[in-house]
């Protein structure tokens, strides 16, 4: 079931909510006022807009583009605001998504940024979650908040995804239990001279960023086909789409997962199971803390929420897509121009965070 555009004096206004179908078609004109005016969704349920505000009603006024886009995207829902019909369709939107993607998401690298973003959005829309990372005492506090706050389901799930068996396990503890959703988000990355870098943590993030995101898919993506429903996201990066000196492993390994998950989309779709894959660039999460990457971020940083929003509302529309309009051109770059041209600036803006690396020799 998908929503559909269009229908009502504002029909062409039928957008997604933080990835949350919402027909404002339907709204009265007074509804859509204070919904535009107050950057409203409704009763907290729904947490973003990616909405298309280049034609509007000639009664209302233009809004300052980035400063009113990037309000509405990080806004919570104002409760009472929504009209009846409008709030009918969310809720049958709700009901379609659990019944394509539900009952179950199993989530990897959960336990904080995107992934326990992912854990947030999805339990809003009533699916229980597996939730999957190393930290158990984190992936404990957020499954009892998801609980108290949403009534999801949820079970803890601390696995190192390096470990071989460890999709093996995860496989075995879901046993009973239907995924409908599988979100490959676990892995990391590093910034430095690639012969400075330690050949073990390369390798491991080769076997973490592509050998685990593999093993993953391929246990739990064959239920989907057998059952005809279900979906997968693959969280890759915008890194993947160019060259990366100084992150040159990293860039290879996520462009080992677009890849990937732009092919399973093809494969996979006529089989009833739909994948998206995500390509975010700065994000504020720990990622770069861990990568060890520091000093001055060129561009806007995304929120966490922001990607898991763009990411869902793709699910069962687009094979891939990427966040933020820096991030789009970023990534486009090597259509238009020569591969050695995008590669040289990449490194040299990646050559300036190297600076800021404790004891760097570059």
């Amino acid at each position: 079931m998908r929503p559909r555009r269009g229908g009502g004096t504002y029909g062409f206004f039928s957008r997604n909510y933080g990835g949350e179908a919402l027909q404002l078609g339907d709204c009265g004109a007074s509804h859509f006022y204070h919904l535009w005016v107050g950057y409203g969704l409704s009763a907290g349920r729904i947490s973003h807009i990616n909405g298309d505000f280049s034609s509007r009603p000639p009664s209302f006024p233009k809004a300052p583009a980035a400063a009113f886009l990037s309000q509405i995207r990080l806004n919570q829902a104002k409760s009472g605001i929504v009209g009846r019909e409008s709030k009918s369709a969310y809720d049958a939107s709700m009901v379609a998504f659990a019944q394509q993607y539900g009952p179950w998401a199993l989530i990897s690298g959960a336990s904080s940024g995107i992934g326990a973003s992912f854990a947030e959005n999805l339990a809003r829309r009533g699916l229980s979650l597996a939730l999957v990372a190393r930290r158990k005492s984190r992936l404990q506090a957020l499954a009892q908040r998801l609980q108290a706050e949403h009534g999801a389901e949820c079970l803890v799930l601390p696995e190192d995804l390096l470990n071989p068996v460890a999709p093996q396990r995860l496989q075995e503890a879901m046993a009973g239990r239907e995924i409908g959703l599988l979100v490959n988000n676990a892995g990391y990355g590093g910034l430095g001279a690639f012969e400075q870098q330690d050949f073990a943590t390369l390798r491991n993030m080769v076997r973490l960023n592509c050998e685990a995101v593999l093993a993953l898919a391929h246990h739990f993506v064959p239920p989907m086909v057998e059952r005809g429903r279900g979906g997968m996201v693959m969280v890759a990066s915008v890194a993947g789409m160019l060259p990366c000196p100084w992150m040159s492993v990293y860039g290879a390994t996520k462009a080992f997962d677009l890849q990937l998950g732009e092919a399973l989309h093809v494969e996979l779709k006529p089989k009833g199971v739909d994948v998206v894959t995500v390509c975010p660039g700065h994000t504020a999460s720990e990622f770069h803390q861990i990568a060890g990457v520091h000093g001055p971020v060129p561009g806007r940083e995304a929120q966490p929420e922001e990607v898991v929003a763009l990411a869902l509302s793709k699910l069962g529309k687009g094979n891939s897509t990427v966040e933020g309009l820096q991030n789009k051109i970023l990534a486009n770059a090597p259509r238009f121009f020569p591969r050695s041209w995008t590669a040289a600036v990449s490194g040299k803006v990646l050559a300036k965070r190297l600076e800021h690396l404790p004891d760097s020799k570059a």
